[in-house]
């Protein structure tokens, strides 16, 4: 079984059919690209590739566009090399101040101030009562409060009626019924 041939290496075998003399259009390419085991489907992206790396340079000529490799020229390279490696410094120095701008907002006494206040409003949610339940808890209490006062005066009304139909002393009708001298209407 045949080893395949990686990308890389089929841009390599493209790179040989160029001199320094010669000119070549994409239809030239695929042809003699053929014959060096590389598919002529594959031609077209291969050579924008090498043109986008400046390894081969095209020129559109009318309408027909034509590819050629001028030799390496180590000030171009130079000039391209020193290029990407001003893109580069630049790039590095705008994160470098997102980077700062980031840490310094982080830093920052309003982000702090609003952590604060974070867990504040989370330790009211923490509370077992929310206002709408408290509302509620009233309500029933409120209405407790009120049976049993209606209680407590059924109480006095009974005591009255015992205490002046049998002659009975009010004291004595409190110990016979075990009810407290603090037996009173809640407020």
């Amino acid at each position: 079984m045949a080893k395949q041939t990686t990308k890389e290496q089929k841009k390599e075998k493209i790179l040989t059919l160029f001199n320094p003399t010669a000119v070549y259009n994409i239809k030239e390419l695929e042809k003699l690209s053929s014959k060096l085991g590389v598919r002529s489907n594959l031609v077209k992206d291969l050579i924008t590739e090498l043109s986008n790396d400046n390894m081969i340079t095209s020129d559109k000529i009318g309408i027909s566009t034509y590819y050629w490799q001028i030799p390496p020229n180590s000030s171009t390279e130079y000039k391209r090399i020193a290029n990407q490696l001003n893109i580069k410094e630049h790039d590095r120095q705008r994160l470098v101040q997102q980077k700062q701008q980031l840490e310094s907002e982080r830093c920052d006494g309003k982000r702090v101030h609003m952590i604060g206040e974070y867990r504040e409003l989370s330790a009211l949610e923490d509370v077992p009562f929310s206002l709408e339940q408290y509302r509620t808890a009233k309500a029933v209490v409120d209405e407790i409060r009120d049976g049993v006062n209606r209680v407590t005066e059924d109480v006095y009304v009974l005591r009255r009626f015992v205490c002046d139909t049998y002659g009975m002393d009010g004291n004595d009708f409190n110990r016979s019924f075990g009810i407290g001298n603090d037996f009173d209407l809640l407020d």
